[in-house]
């Protein structure tokens, strides 16, 4: 009980001691404040302001780890002010390069496994695969780049040498798919024509094996739809699709004036309490001197 008195007086006495010091110097502390606001004004006005914006891509070919990779590789060209290369691999003129702050990568949701599945009676299998969805963040001190900037950032992950690769081999997979179908096709269209005929299917008795001659026209018009999916998947294959770019905002996103008045604001209150407690120190150091000198004389 006796403990819990005697803090409640000592902050009392604390709170009390800090009130007489702010009217003390209120003055000094005011003035002080109101120079470090006035230079967070100043440092607001002259730092020149960045925009930052997104935009969304999708990709079944491009990795979460390989984009943070990418991601990484350009922003060590931003830090280290390496405009020429910049400018080359996003396709900008050194002078936009420079304008950009910060680039980042990052993937909205996990990459799932390749899943197949399987076509009835048929040798085909189609593998399908979620396209992954990321978001590109940037920072630039011009927004009027953000264009610019927007296509020079899809066409370098379209052109990336990992991308390119999984794209032909993309391609291959489709185009033997295709071939492929085209000869089964071709197959049952042959042997639906022997048996309209009436002509023997097989050449020898160890060809023969059991099939419904019903389920052939069926079987020809479910490899044509598949054929035709491959053909489309093979026309409109991409290996990054945009699903929304930049928005060039109004506001910039620093410096924010807020934060320069509150630093403005913090700073000078902290100098003008190590200034008055530093011309306090130098006082008592001066007293205890003049004290020392008057008893040894």
């Amino acid at each position: 009980m006796n403990s819990d008195t005697h803090t409640d007086i000592d902050l009392q006495k604390l709170a009390i001691t800090l009130l007489r010091y702010l009217g003390r110097y209120y003055k000094f502390l005011l003035l002080s404040t109101t120079v470090g606001i006035a230079l967070g004004i100043v440092l607001w006005v002259a730092i020149p302001p960045s925009f930052e914006s997104e935009m969304m891509v999708s990709s079944d070919i491009l990795t979460e780890s390989y984009s943070k990779r990418i991601s990484q590789s350009l922003n060590r060209l931003v830090k280290e002010k390496n405009d020429s290369i910049l400018a080359l691999r996003l396709n900008l003129t050194r002078g936009e390069a420079l304008q950009v702050g910060f680039i980042e990568i990052e993937g909205l949701k996990k990459e799932a496994d390749l899943g197949a599945l399987e076509r009835s009676n048929s040798r085909i299998y189609r593998m399908e695969k979620p396209d992954a969805i990321f978001v590109i963040k940037v920072s630039v001190g011009d927004k009027t780049i953000l264009p610019k900037l927007q296509k020079g950032l899809v066409d370098f992950l379209r052109s990336n040498e990992f991308v390119t690769a999984r794209v032909e081999q993309r391609e291959r997979k489709y185009r033997a798919l295709i071939e492929k179908i085209d000869q089964e096709i071709k197959t049952l269209d042959s042997l639906k024509q022997r048996l309209f005929h009436g002509k023997h299917v097989y050449k020898s008795s160890t060809e023969m094996v059991p099939i419904d001659p019903t389920s052939i026209p069926t079987k020809i018009i479910e490899l044509n739809e598949l054929q035709i999916e491959y053909m489309q998947s093979l026309e409109l294959f991409n290996s990054i699709h945009l699903i929304e770019g930049f928005t060039p905002f109004m506001k910039p996103s620093s410096p924010k004036l807020s934060i320069a008045l509150l630093i403005g604001f913090t700073l000078g209150l902290l100098a003008a309490i190590g200034i008055l407690t530093l011309k306090e120190l130098i006082a008592m150091a001066f007293s205890n001197r003049g004290t020392s000198g008057s008893k040894i004389s």
